[in-house]
């Protein structure tokens, strides 16, 4: 977590300055220096908060489709007993 912090916010501050517009062409850079800022902004918090707790929920999903798996599985294997002793 440490170094994705780092870099992004070593990357956001350097673009601050650029972003404002100052000094020669700075106009004319300064539109990209804020996507720049915002894109790294959101995919550093989409990276350090979205991502992690999309883990626990594909856990879970993950669970069921094995539970239902089995319960299927098991139903087949008993269909085909029951076909057999009649």
């Amino acid at each position: 977590m440490r170094p994705l912090l780092m870099t992004a916010l070593t990357t956001i501050l350097a673009m601050f300055p650029l972003s404002l517009g100052i000094g020669e062409s700075g106009q004319s850079r300064a539109p990209m220096a804020r996507a720049v800022m915002g894109g790294l902004t959101v995919a550093t918090a989409l990276t350090l908060i979205v991502v992690p707790a999309v883990y626990p929920v594909m856990e879970t999903l993950s669970g069921r489709i094995k539970n239902r798996l089995a319960a299927r599985k098991q139903r087949k294997c008993g269909d085909a007993l029951a076909g057999e002793e009649a």
